[in-house]
């Protein structure tokens, strides 16, 4: 399970054993995106596939090197915790078209793979796109009916380095402002997760926004707003309380932070 390579292996397999004209990866495990910890923290960090037992796992950069050996697919998605996190996107980006994935810790059960799968099944001439938000939107539907907090997303791939520019400038345009009270309270009321410093990035961006009032990091941060909610975010589901303001792409750009005692 924590050997990339042997992912490349599997897939490799199946293409030879079911030879189709666009694939769908999943990753089904426990995950933990970018995570940062110190060795004596544990060893629940940065990646995903882990085997509980040994807690081997293919770490987020090595997922990026199976998906170069494995070849471009169509979605690929992350059937697992905390892998939502655009460093992750980022390492497989060029590799997948859309990309699915959880910003928070997900219910048991996973996917409501019946349901998308039932409507790949109907439906299978489907865009790789139509199949990203089928899974999300079932996803969602699963859990609000069982009345679950839960979170998915899908991104669309070809989009991310538009992502850095573009927080780039807006990032720079905060720095200027020196509205630090501003970004500091919007770091304390943004969406968060279970991993500190990995937060909902739009939440983050729409809060700083809304409490600015520089007209720079308001006209930049409208730019940012709109690309990610409407075209690198193409699917969203967010149900329960404790999971309202998740959108997709997660993690804030907020540093390292050690724990007190250390």
């Amino acid at each position: 399970m924590g050997d990339w390579h042997h992912l490349v292996d599997f897939v490799a397999w199946a293409k030879q054993a079911a030879p189709a004209r666009h694939y769908m990866l999943i990753v089904w495990s426990h995950g933990t995106g970018w995570e940062f910890a110190p060795p004596s923290e544990g060893v629940w960090v940065k990646g995903i596939s882990f085997d509980a037992g040994t807690f081997h796992r293919i770490n987020t950069p090595d997922l990026g090197k199976a998906m170069a050996a494995i070849g471009k697919i169509d979605v690929y998605a992350s059937d697992a915790c905390l892998m939502q996190m655009a460093e992750v996107s980022y390492q497989i980006k060029d590799h997948a078209d859309y990309i699915v994935g959880s910003e928070a810790v997900e219910p048991d059960d996973g996917y409501a793979y019946d349901a998308f799968l039932g409507a790949l099944t109907a439906r299978p001439d489907m865009s790789a796109e139509d199949l990203a938000k089928a899974a999300v939107n079932s996803f969602g539907a699963r859990y609000a009916a069982a009345g679950k907090n839960a979170t998915l997303s899908a991104v669309a791939a070809a989009r991310l380095p538009e992502l850095l520019s573009r927080l780039d400038s807006w990032s720079q345009a905060v720095m200027a402002a020196g509205e630090k009270k501003v970004v500091s309270d919007a770091h304390s009321h943004v969406q968060h997760f279970v991993i500190y410093g990995h937060k909902d990035l739009l939440h983050f961006v729409q809060l700083v926004d809304a409490g600015s009032q520089n007209a720079a990091v308001k006209s930049q941060g409208a730019n940012l707003e709109d690309f990610l909610a409407h075209r690198l975010i193409v699917a969203s589901a967010a149900v329960g309380g404790n999971e309202a303001h998740s959108q997709g792409p997660g993690r804030v750009p907020a540093g390292i932070h050690l724990p007190p005692q250390l």
